[in-house]
Parts: C-alpha cells; sequence; structure tokens
C-alpha cells in the first residue's frame, strides 16, 4: 500500500558557473544540465520513504541510490517509523558515468545487528564489526 505524503525536497541546485537563473519551482533547460545537480527521492512510484535515491551531476555522473524498505509495500503503520527512521538502511549504491569512458560502478552492502559488509565494485569486501561500540575493520576480505 503506497504512503500518502508530501515531502518539500530540493530537486536541482545551481553551480556558479551557471548563466541566468531560473525560475524557483521550474527545471533547467536540458541544454544548461551541466550548471545543476539534480536530486529525486523515493516515494509512491518507487513504494520508498523520501528517501534521496538519485543525484545527477553537472559532469553528469548519476548516483542511484537503493534502500531496503522499498518496494516492500508497507505502510508507515506496518513498517513502524523506528524501522524506517533507523533501519532502511542503503542495500545498493550505484554510479553511472557516461561522460568521456562510459563506465558503470556498483556496491552492495549487507547488514546485521553487530557487522555490515560492503562489496565494491572491484568485489573487494569490506567488512566491518562492531563489537561494544568499537568498530573493527578488515578490508578485501576476498583478495590474497
Amino acid at each position: 500500500m503506497p504512503v500518502d505524503f508530501n515531502i518539500q525536497t530540493v530537486r536541482y541546485i545551481q553551480t556558479p558557473i551557471g548563466g541566468q537563473t531560473i525560475q524557483l519551482g521550474t527545471a533547467p533547460p536540458s541544454n544548461r544540465r551541466h550548471e545543476f545537480y539534480e536530486f529525486s527521492y523515493s516515494d509512491n512510484n518507487d513504494q520508498g520513504y523520501g528517501e534521496l535515491d538519485f543525484v545527477r551531476t553537472p559532469m553528469g555522473a548519476e548516483y542511484n541510490y537503493r534502500y531496503e524498505l522499498e518496494g516492500t509495500g508497507l505502510a508507515p503503520n506496518l513498517a513502524g517509523t523506528n524501522q524506517i527512521a533507523q533501519e532502511n538502511r542503503i542495500y545498493r549504491k550505484t554510479i553511472v558515468d557516461d561522460t568521456s569512458t562510459p563506465s558503470t560502478l556498483e556496491w552492495d552492502f549487507q547488514y546485521d545487528w553487530s557487522w555490515t559488509n560492503i562489496t565494491n565494485p572491484d568485489v573487494g569486501i569490506i567488512f566491518i564489526i562492531l563489537i561494544q561500540s568499537t568498530m573493527l575493520v578488515a578490508t578485501d576480505m576476498s583478495k590474497n
């Protein structure tokens, strides 16, 4: 069930290199995209809870974020505000850079109550263990 909400967000930020400013609340013309950062947020279209899920930089790189509760269809009364605020963690980050040399980089995140496992684009693994408020980090566990 989608969540009925209306959130106030930042959609565009114009960089100082920009020429004439655009009117507040309007999208920049496509020929001036290089002057702006663009942001979007999860909403009813992807069954999200308002988290930042997309950033485009003035150079054209696109950052995409996916969250654990996205697409589950859990309404706030089923998921609970605590679960949405504290447990709806990023499970995938993707960067698409199609400027001079097209490339896609992807990170995957897995969590437990005492550890975080991050798989990097080169398939290297960062494993973080939390022990009584102390953090131990082991990196590149998949490599010799």
